[in-house]
């Protein structure tokens, strides 16, 4: 049995210091849409102040990295966090962002409002926001993924449900080691499933045999009754003689120990059960 692992955690987790190690004096145009994306996605208070509860901390925690060194503040109120992010810090309107630009913008969306579970066959993958976001439907337009979206409780939902579209957005905002863990459980998955087939396989084919083992049992007694046994053809005694004494072999065995082919065993099986117990 699997071990369930939150793959939305594992995200967060594995993006959270990404980027850590740089110097935020002058923060770079990606970092700014990816703090832009945060503002997009998370519930605001006025203009540049937003807020979060304290079980949110790993979006928190990101949110530091990416405002560390600059004049951003943050306030703990009770069981919440507030942010204020300066205008400045942001996208200037108008601004078209690299490809880089478009990462971060995703890899923020997600980490402000995104949650993925891949569990049995269900895949899911969903980012939730209180309103339509054109830079969001563009980007991920742009970046060749096939978003849908709905409205759920007056939110909007976009979401993926193609495990190679979650894979391809995953690796997309360099949640590189969750992207292979989802490999490497798919592949166990997979290999479990195809053991499952054979073992399957095996018990039908099992069944099978004995069905068809009982069959030709019961057909040797009926003309063992009639005393027509000792009147058959040898070939057809051969046969007979080696079922009675190997009930649970398979034609093959059948086969082998008589040194016949597999079609031939069976064309004598076949000549016998149609043996008429009144044919002489």
């Amino acid at each position: 049995m699997e071990n369930k692992v939150s793959i939305t955690e594992m995200v967060r987790d594995e993006l959270i210091s990404l980027g850590s190690d740089y110097q935020y004096s002058n923060i770079s145009g990606s970092k700014k849409w990816e703090i832009k994306a945060f503002t997009d996605f998370s519930k605001s208070l006025s203009n540049n102040t937003f807020y979060f509860s304290s079980r949110e901390i790993l979006k928190i925690r990101r949110l530091m990295v990416l405002l560390k060194g600059t004049e951003a503040k943050h306030f703990r109120k009770k069981s919440n966090f507030e942010i204020t992010i300066p205008a400045h810090l942001l996208p200037k309107a108008g601004d078209k962002p690299l490809k880089n630009g478009i990462r971060a913008y995703l890899r923020g969306a997600f980490l402000a409002s995104g949650n993925a579970n891949i569990d049995g066959g269900n895949y899911h993958l969903e980012i939730i926001s209180k309103e339509p976001q054109k830079l969001f439907e563009s980007f991920t337009h742009r970046s060749g993924l096939h978003f849908k979206g709905y409205s759920r409780r007056g939110r909007i939902v976009y979401y993926l449900n193609s495990i190679d579209d979650i894979i391809s957005f995953l690796t997309l905002i360099e949640a590189v080691d969750t992207v292979l863990y989802i490999y490497d459980t798919l592949l166990r998955r997979r290999v479990r499933n195809q053991t499952q087939v054979l073992v399957n396989y095996d018990l039908a084919n099992t069944g099978r045999s004995s069905r068809a083992a009982q069959k030709q049992l019961k057909k040797i007694e009926e003309l063992r009754t009639a005393r027509l046994l000792e009147k058959i053809p040898s070939s057809l005694r051969e046969i007979a003689e080696v079922r009675c004494n190997n009930p649970d072999y398979t034609l093959v065995d059948i086969a082998r120990s008589l040194n016949l082919t597999k079609s031939g065993a069976n064309n004598r099986i076949r000549r016998l059960l149609n043996w008429k117990c009144n044919q002489d």
